[in-house]
């Protein structure tokens, strides 16, 4: 069988043949270019992947190859190129598991998370896909044998994707904390200048945007409104440089004026054509509107990742008073926030802050603190945070999902936990309770562990509530809303079977509040419709 396995192998590989490259120096370096790994003993597949991206190239950067023929030579190059984007990876060197060992070096011993692991295989026997899913991180596998042209190039760019939007939403901090640090002396010149630049540093580096852009093609400008009055443009830049010091209403683009005008009366950030506003809603004496020009319009994913940076940018500003951990904690969770690069479901960004919100109001009804229902406030965002490891395929398939993959949906909620519950910090620590337990069931029949009763954290009981009433008042892209009837027939069939029946009445005798928060976001949405 293995023979057989070997010559399915070279049969592969012998539609290009060429002696063994003697140089295994990687390729010469592009400025910016991205650093793939080739790790296999076989020369022949070295040539065969050079050969096949050869002149690749992925958003303007070119490649830049390097060969590891065994598992040492891999760790050492790894060691040298933290910076590598992607492993393509064989597992049987010169040990039977030398690839899955070499995995293990790199999450575990080198902590490296963002490195995309492509797993290539001519012996499945050797590493079934299920286990090798299972027990390791790695990213996609494939068999040599269907590993084609078109297939390898089409894996290289959606690993590389995947690598640089982690990489982008993981270098936010340094913004946010010029946003923290400007916020408290606001009104100082100096001040507003370098806070302007913190939300701009901040979207740039969480869209991968480049800054320098916004001084020539793309512009920004700071609008912004104390005490209800008229917003004013404080800081601009590029094309926008001559708007400073001028009310909105003395704006000459009628566009520009409409634009911010919509944002502050929903309260939301709005978009049209190639311009975004992001609304800032600081507390009820002062607000901003900063408004971007772009050389092109946003994406589905760009609006969803703005939408969530908005959000924990206000979060930042509204708890500035608060003390030294939680402004730490703050920093970290927008940190932590940032490898949710993945999250690719279509669902609207209210989705977060709707049971943001609603795990807030039940948590305050519960009896908890407000500083920590506060907290679990921050915490609930992140509850979906797994579902980053959920492929597009399943994750937005508008049909029912079949047992294999429901077990892969299921899984998102161990992944979250695994994220987020190395953290030293209470919010984070928080969020990895709400995201491994929100599809725990009160009577111990849910996932991932089967805890039961209050053997399930009542942050996990709060967020079982809250997301399942969201999930099921709202449009899905695989069901429509139910009316409020049927969602109360439903919590009260469901008490002390999938969520605790004391805080189910907790939430039924208070839904008048909870719809009102629903009402707030509809009402919004359909403004922007109109």
């Amino acid at each position: 069988m293995e023979a057989e396995e070997n010559r399915q192998e070279e049969e592969y590989l012998t539609f290009y043949e060429e002696e063994p490259e003697e140089e295994e120096a990687p390729v010469e370096e592009q400025q910016e270019s991205w650093k793939v790994l080739i790790v296999d003993d076989e020369d022949s597949v070295h040539s065969v992947t050079r050969l096949v991206l050869d002149n690749f190239e992925f958003n303007g950067r070119k490649l830049s190859l390097y060969s590891a023929f065994s598992q040492v030579q891999a760790m050492d190059l790894m060691r040298q190129h933290p910076d590598i984007s992607l492993i393509l990876l064989d597992v049987v060197m010169e040990a039977h598991d030398a690839g899955l060992t070499f995995v293990q070096y790199v999450r575990e011993e080198l902590k490296n998370k963002l490195v995309r692991i492509i797993l290539r295989t001519g012996q499945p026997g050797r590493a079934p896909e299920r286990q090798v899913i299972v027990d390791y991180d790695i990213n996609d596998y494939k068999l040599k044998t269907e590993l084609t042209a078109d297939k390898l190039f089409v894996s290289v760019v959606t690993a590389l994707r995947s690598y640089e939007d982690l990489l982008a939403l993981v270098k936010n901090e340094q913004g946010l904390e010029q946003i923290i640090e400007a916020s408290a002396k606001i009104f100082q010149e100096r001040a507003l200048q370098r806070f302007a630049e913190g939300i701009l540093q901040s979207v740039c580096k969480v869209m991968s945007w480049k800054l320098e852009d916004f001084s020539k093609d793309s512009a920004a400008v700071l609008f912004a409104s104390v005490q209800e009055g008229p917003f004013k443009a404080m800081i601009g830049t590029g094309q926008h440089v001559p708007l400073q010091g001028k009310l909105l209403e003395e704006v000459e683009d009628r566009e520009m004026r409409e634009l911010v005008q919509a944002a502050a009366r929903e309260r939301k950030t709005k978009y049209e054509g190639n311009n975004v506003c992001l609304y800032i809603e600081v507390d009820q004496q002062l607000s901003y509107a900063y408004l971007l020009h772009r050389k092109k319009a946003l994406g589905d994913w760009e609006k969803y990742m703005m939408e969530i940076l908005v959000h924990n940018m206000s979060i930042a500003m509204n708890n500035i008073s608060l003390t030294d951990e939680l402004e730490a904690t703050q920093r970290e969770i927008l940190f932590t926030l940032g490898e949710i690069a993945e999250a690719r479901s279509k669902e609207t960004s209210d989705h977060v802050h709707r049971v943001a919100d609603y795990c807030r109001l039940l948590a305050l009804k519960a009896g908890m603190p407000e500083k920590e229902a506060e907290m679990l406030w921050l915490a609930s965002p992140v509850h979906d945070i797994g579902k980053l490891a959920v492929p597009d395929r399943i994750l937005n398939k508008p049909d029912r999902l079949d047992d294999r993959e429901y077990e892969v949906m299921k899984d998102h909620a161990r992944a979250g936990k695994e994220i987020l519950r190395n953290s030293k910090r209470f919010v984070l620590k928080a969020g990895a309770i709400v995201a491994g337990q929100h599809h725990e069931r009160y009577d111990g029949k849910g996932y991932p562990e089967g805890l039961a009763g209050e053997g399930i954290h009542i942050y996990g009981r709060i967020a079982a509530i809250a997301d399942v009433f969201d999930a099921l008042a709202s449009d899905r892209i695989y069901k429509k809303s139910w009316d409020m009837e049927r969602i109360r027939e439903f919590f009260e069939a469901e008490k002390g079977k999938r969520f605790d029946p004391w805080l189910v009445d907790l939430f039924l005798g208070n839904m008048e509040e909870f719809l009102e928060i629903k009402k707030r976001y509809d009402e919004a949405a359909s403004n922007t419709m109109e």
